[in-house]
């Protein structure tokens, strides 16, 4: 079974917004309060139109338990099916696209390495709706909630920026009768 399995590779391949203002150096993606929104983009995903996929899910590194929260966050990804890179770009996070979201767990969440919810549902979408992806990815979280979630950002430390994994099967494509190398349309 093919597997996507990439880490973010880039200062601009993550970032936070707050209000509009969109930071790519920070250490951390802070989210709290309402409408403060996060990305996460990663290149080498390449998943074929018609695939069905499996398995998807992201795993962040989180700040510092009790204080980080799942409450009122939803995660979603760019219906895009190869977005651009980040750019400090007023609303360039939580303009994009979006597609179906799922809701972070509730109550306090682990410090250190979090795997997310399945985002098996908006991968399919993508996949179907754009005919694959290109190269790369984006998943895009926002805040409705005054709880604080602190995901640390590829400049904070790039062995621990958000990591995708995606496992997923790909058609056969039905073969016609054996000829025996004789083309039927020739006789």
């Amino acid at each position: 079974m093919p597997v996507v399995d990439v880490q973010v590779g880039a200062s601009s391949d993550d970032g936070e917004e707050v209000g509009v203002v969109v930071d790519l150096t920070a250490a951390w993606i802070t989210l709290y309060g309402t409408g403060n929104d996060g990305g996460w983009r990663w290149t080498g995903v390449n998943i074929p139109a018609g695939a069905n996929i499996v398995t998807a899910y992201v795993t962040i590194y989180i700040e510092d338990w009790p204080h980080d929260r799942g409450d009122g966050k939803t995660l979603y990804l760019e219906n895009n099916n190869n977005p651009p890179t980040f750019v400090a770009v007023d609303g360039n996070i939580s303009n994009r696209p979006k597609t179906s979201g799922v809701a972070l767990p509730a109550g306090n969440l682990g410090a250190g390495w979090e795997q997310l919810p399945s985002i098996v549902a908006q991968v399919q979408a993508v996949v179907d709706g754009q005919g694959g992806t290109g190269d790369a990815l984006v998943a895009l979280i926002r805040s409705f909630s005054n709880w604080d979630l602190g995901v640390r950002t590829w400049d904070g430390n790039p062995d621990q920026a958000a990591q995708l994994y995606i496992a997923y099967t790909v058609p056969r494509i039905p073969r016609g009768p054996a000829t025996g190398g004789i083309d039927p349309q020739v006789f």
